[in-house]
């Protein structure tokens, strides 16, 4: 124990603690030296519970004028050794002088320690923390750090837990705990509060998670998706994207080399277009042409008996308007596959329910069963599936607003369309249509008549 304690209060001096400063290698391998010698006899619990004691009393040696070691004096910033035990002081510099700044050495110390007593507990696992080997033992156990595959300098490089970082000012470090700043490795605080600055920041004094991997401003920006989004008027847009910018607290789009308001423009097959307008209820929709075709560019949300909301929730209605069954869409009109197909149905004065036929010939406009989904889908709202993201290449703006039953369950909203056909398919069920978010098709299907999809109207 004598000697544990004559070690402890050397260490002292191989720390590098400044306050919010990590540990140099020179010090984690003296680490390495001190559980070598002592093997099985060394308590890491012991030996935390004296640090903060012999902190103290080495500070007031300090402050004396120096600090009596075997064969004289260590003043502050000796790089002199004691090379009897081993033990490095060339890295110390100065020491903590508060419950805090002894909190965070404490946190430094149990970390690098725990970690050699890991990688010594599998039997000579190579340390990613320094590239050094060590021996088995039989010492408790810590979670063990995964090694790099990455060929590196290790001149000017180090691995930790599978990762290659630069080292700060030729140190290694904790990058979970501590930020490279010039030549020293700070402590990752926040108002005092420790954070991980490989996934969270500090913003006054808040601890943020990262937005897959970077900071940003919650001021004026979100993380939306793992996309950082900035605020543009009421609106927010991703300024990495080219096609995308904030024009009078307006976000434009790119249509073919013009710039668009999609407010009151919409970009039909790279031409932009100004969009036209139906009122239908009280409420305002917007209207593209495509093709010999105009159709609405949003899906129909007029109360009508046999209608409801996604969940029954009006707010889902704002988004995707309101879901169908078949005879209040066709407000109980007769079959028709005609092109046009005279069904007013739910629809304005002047428009009307589209045919199966109709709907052909807005697939085909769009380019083909097989990618008109792309086409034709809106570029957000969806749940995309990385490689069938939607590209409103028509300003359809086809929207997932899910479907409905009869027995009062919905499902796939955010993740499906379907909208009805004014064509019967048998008594019972009629034809529809239908995108997802994981695929780049249009499909055709029939359903009973019962169940509850989308409408959208095409005008006579």
């Amino acid at each position: 124990m004598n000697k544990l304690k004559f070690i402890l209060s050397a260490l002292i001096l191989a720390f590098q603690i400044t306050f919010a400063q990590g540990l140099s290698k020179m010090c984690i391998d003296d680490f390495r030296a001190i559980l070598e010698a002592e093997g099985e006899h060394f308590v890491l619990q012991n030996f935390l519970k004296d640090l903060p004691a012999t902190v103290t009393k080495i500070k007031g040696q300090e402050k004396a004028g120096g600090i009596p070691i075997i064969g004289g004096f260590l003043g502050p910033g000796s790089d002199d050794k004691m090379t009897d035990i081993g033990i490095t002081i060339g890295c110390a510099k100065t020491f903590p002088e508060s419950p805090a700044q002894i909190k965070a050495l404490l946190k430094d110390v149990s970390s690098e320690i725990t970690k050699i007593m890991a990688t010594r507990k599998t039997g000579g696992r190579k340390s990613t923390a320094s590239g050094v080997t060590a021996g088995g033992s039989n010492m408790a156990s810590a979670p063990v750090l995964e090694e790099c595959d990455f060929v590196f300098n290790p001149e000017r490089r180090f691995c930790y837990d599978g990762a290659v970082y630069d080292k700060c000012d030729g140190m290694e470090y904790n990058p979970t705990t501590h930020i490279c700043s010039g030549v020293i490795a700070h402590r990752a605080l926040c108002n005092d509060r420790q954070y991980n600055p490989l996934t969270q920041f500090c913003n006054g004094n808040d601890v943020l998670n990262k937005c897959n991997g970077s900071d940003y401003n919650p001021t004026n920006q979100r993380c939306e998706s793992n996309v950082i989004e900035t605020q543009c008027g009421s609106a927010w847009y991703d300024v990495a994207n080219a096609n995308l910018r904030c024009q009078s607290n307006v976000v434009e789009t790119r249509c073919g080399t013009v710039w668009y308001n999609p407010v009151t423009e919409y970009c039909s097959n790279g031409t932009k277009k100004l969009y036209g307008f139906v009122t239908h209820g009280g409420q305002t929709y917007k209207t593209v042409e495509i093709g010999e075709q105009i159709w609405m560019a949003e899906n129909l949300n007029f109360a009508a008996d046999g209608s409801v909301c996604y969940g029954n929730l009006e707010s889902n209605c704002d988004i995707y308007g309101r879901l169908y069954n078949w005879n209040a869409a066709m407000n109980n009109a007769a079959s028709s596959n005609d092109n046009p197909s005279g069904v007013q149905g739910v629809c304005p004065p002047g428009w009307h329910l589209p045919s199966r036929a109709e709907w052909d010939a807005l697939v085909s406009a769009a380019g083909g069963a097989s990618v008109a989904g792309k086409s034709l889908k809106a570029v957000d709202t969806w749940n995309f599936n990385a490689t069938h993201v939607g590209t409103d290449d028509f300003g359809f703006s086809a929207l997932p607003g899910g479907d409905g039953y009869s027995s009062g369950n919905f499902s796939s909203v955010g993740y499906g369309g379907y909208w009805w056909c004014a064509t019967e398919f048998i008594a019972s069920y009629a034809w529809f249509r239908s995108m997802g978010s994981n695929f780049s098709n249009v499909y055709s299907n029939s359903s009973g008549k019962s169940d509850l999809f989308s409408v959208r109207c095409v005008k006579d």
